[in-house]
């Protein structure tokens, strides 16, 4: 009877203590890491959010930008770090479900190592070829894949990459084999579609856009659920007789793992906050992204779906 007393005192000094933490948080600066070099997509995202939430958590919140190793730099770093939410990072698809599945060994474990507090965007990707192709639709793309097989070449910002994962993914639905040529990073995947060293690549539209307009590549669909504002005239994969098929990458916040409920619970409010913050959302919208937000358990599902889906393209074809 004195022990199970003893446990019930221990346990509840334990949780009263946590519950305090959490009530007082926070009370220092956040480091916000950041699996992209100052200036790339994932940074202007990061910095997009981080004045309206540190605004409102009355907080300095400071970006770290570690880029490298598809992002596993940086994530090593927040799965190592303290869960006392003073340390996040930003995520996407290609940091989580594709880097599970293309390295051998990661020093962190993807579902227990990280707390999925909300995603805050996503990015529709298309896909692009170079003029020198001469072909005018997606049809005429994949009758010329399946009459020469691994004949045409595709670029992507490296093995196991998510430009890899979703183009592999599109090749077993369309029944085509391209060539995977990969590069160090994205915009060397982009000069290298540009200057035709490759004749495909799938990027982030908002990337292609700009070159599209200076009519040194063709995009033939795009990946979202439906036609883009930013792009109306171009027509979707599930248009074009590929029904499902979408290219979409997202970016979300996370914390190491084990924070505790109630510090989650708060940064989620705030950081939907921020993203309702119409400085915010033009921020997002200036760079072709919406200002989406979830619940964490959403969140945690989507990387679940996503390792999903991109397991079967890993074992069919190998990555």
């Amino acid at each position: 009877m004195k022990k199970n007393l003893l446990l019930f005192i221990v346990f509840f000094f334990l949780n009263q203590t946590g519950y305090s933490f959490a009530q007082n948080y926070p009370n220092k600066s956040i480091r916000l890491v950041v699996p992209s070099a100052a200036g790339g997509t994932l940074d202007i995202i990061a910095r997009s959010v981080v004045q309206k939430l540190s605004e409102s958590l009355k907080q300095p919140i400071i970006i770290d930008n570690r880029p490298g190793a598809s992002g596993i730099i940086a994530m090593d770093i927040a799965a190592k770090s303290p869960a006392d939410g003073y340390t996040l990072v930003l995520g996407t698809s290609g940091t989580f479900a594709a880097n599970l599945l293309s390295h051998n060994k990661l020093p962190f474990d993807i579902l227990k190592d990280f707390t999925p507090i909300s995603i805050i965007t996503e990015s529709t990707f298309a896909l692009a070829i170079h003029p020198s192709l001469q072909v005018n639709s997606l049809q005429e793309f994949t009758n010329l894949a399946k009459l020469k097989p691994n004949a045409i070449t595709y670029g992507s910002f490296g093995v196991g990459s998510i430009a890899q994962f979703l183009t592999e993914s599109f090749n077993l639905q369309a029944g085509i084999q391209l060539t995977h040529i990969p590069y160090k990073s994205a915009p060397d995947t982009l000069n290298g579609l540009i200057g035709g060293q490759v004749a495909a690549s799938m990027d982030a539209l908002t990337v292609l856009l700009p070159q599209l307009k200076a009519k040194r590549i063709q995009i033939l669909a795009i990946g979202s659920n439906k036609r883009s504002l930013l792009a109306p005239d171009i027509p979707t994969f599930s248009e074009l007789g590929y029904p499902g098929f979408t290219a979409l990458v997202w970016y979300g916040l996370f914390a190491p793992g084990n924070t505790p409920k109630e510090i989650v619970s708060k940064l989620n409010a705030e950081i939907l906050k921020s993203l309702a913050e119409p400085e915010t959302k033009e921020k997002l919208l200036s760079i072709g992204l919406m200002p989406i937000g979830s619940s964490p358990e959403n969140l945690a599902q989507q990387i679940k779906m996503d390792i999903e889906k991109f397991t079967v393209v890993a074992n069919a074809t190998k990555i």
